[in-house]
């Protein structure tokens, strides 16, 4: 277990009007966008209601903690599987609802796989939580581990997301999309990341890729007349920030939308990544050798077509944060035009860009606490939160 003790030193958990928020998650990115969100809003909730207390606790599944019983250890380890099934979610329910309010949880927010929120949503009639499930990655993921059609996941959370107190967002267009394919009502709120800027020039002339997706030596087959590093799980880079000091990130997209890409946005990372029609051209089912990796690449037509428009690559409100090359020449024509006044310029675009976006996510945050929790809580950030349906 996971707390954020930088947001909650000054809070004092024994007072009784204190609520907590618990955040469920498996993964660090998603873990790292929330306590953005979670820090701005602790600031201006504290700054107009500071009378009450909200208490913000995560929980990285896989860790165990001391202070949680054999059994509540058991539920937990359980939710890192990627298939939860009816009966496991009714275990998992079984062992940790009495944690949960004993927490006094008032909401319960899941990200990195929709299927953590099943053992919550499936007892709705036995709780008065607000649920949360902040879609990073089709909602479904994790079905494909068994073999039978699991009809009554589908009929639940369908069921749950126009339940009033439960709110399906998804971080981008796509898995809106494949939500409402399967009718489930879902918001859209992007993701917030750290911003960080300053003007320091480059100190490394050449670019960075990263070991995960598309093979490596796909990479090298194609990549021409550019050096370029390689990080990956194997050789770790230092922190977002190190990144800064290369000219760009060559990227090949293996998903919709990643969260490090947002993360590397906040810090000015620039991407060299291939355009729209060169990505289709590369993952189309002419291309038979496979050796691109995109994870919708199997789906059918509509869904491939549909992962590709509506990823988070190719969107209006990121566009411009990116180099895109039409072709692997075009690649290395493009990377070595770039100067250092590019590099300035275009950081300066993604910084305007990112900070934009932010203030649109945040109060759209604010409207979906304001759904679940009222009109008072949904104006915590102090500015005017809007007060029509998400977009």
């Amino acid at each position: 277990m996971i707390l954020n003790n930088n947001i909650n030193n000054n809070i004092n958990k024994e007072n009784k009007r204190m609520s907590t928020i618990v955040h469920i998650s498996r993964h660090d990115g998603t873990i790292k966008n929330m306590n953005e969100v979670f820090r701005d809003f602790h600031k201006d909730f504290h700054k107009n209601f500071h009378k009450d207390l909200v208490y913000f606790e995560t929980i990285k599944l896989s860790l165990s903690s001391e202070s949680l019983s054999e059994s509540s250890k058991q539920a937990w380890n359980a939710m890192t599987e990627p298939y939860i099934s009816f009966n496991t979610a009714k275990s998992i329910w079984n062992d940790i609802h009495t944690y949960l309010k004993n927490l006094n949880t008032k909401t319960v927010i899941v990200t990195d796989t929709s299927m953590l929120a099943r053992p919550f949503l499936q007892n709705l009639d036995n709780h008065d939580m607000n649920i949360i499930v902040y879609v990073t990655n089709r909602f479904d993921w994790g079905k494909e581990f068994i073999r039978e059609f699991d009809d009554e996941y589908y009929s639940l959370y369908s069921y749950c997301s126009k339940v009033k107190r439960v709110k399906f967002i998804a971080d981008n267009k796509y898995d809106q999309y494949y939500c409402k394919l399967k009718n489930i009502k879902c918001d859209y709120i992007g993701c917030t990341p750290f911003l960080y800027f300053d003007e320091m020039p480059i100190s490394l002339e050449k670019a960075f890729i990263y070991d995960r997706g598309t093979s490596i030596n796909y990479y090298k087959e194609h990549i021409k007349g550019i050096e370029f590093d390689i990080f990956g799980p194997n050789n770790k880079y230092i922190d977002t920030k190190f990144l800064r000091q290369y000219k760009c990130f060559i990227h090949l997209p293996y998903q919709v939308n990643v969260q490090s890409l947002h993360e590397n946005l906040g810090y000015g990372v620039i991407y060299f990544i291939p355009s729209k029609d060169f990505l289709k051209s590369l993952i189309t089912p002419d291309n038979t050798n496979r050796e691109y990796y995109w994870e919708e690449a199997f789906r059918n037509a509509q869904l491939l077509n549909a992962s590709v428009e509506l990823s988070e690559w190719y969107s209006d409100h990121l566009h411009d944060c990116f180099y895109y090359f039409d072709s692997w020449n075009d690649l290395t024509v493009k990377y070595s035009a770039l100067t250092h006044d590019d590099i300035i310029a275009k950081r300066k675009i993604i910084y305007s860009i990112i900070s934009n976006n932010n203030d649109i996510n945040m109060k759209k945050w604010g409207t979906a606490w304001g759904t679940a929790w009222g009109t008072a809580w949904g104006t915590a950030w102090g500015t005017a939160v809007p007060h029509s349906p998400l977009a």
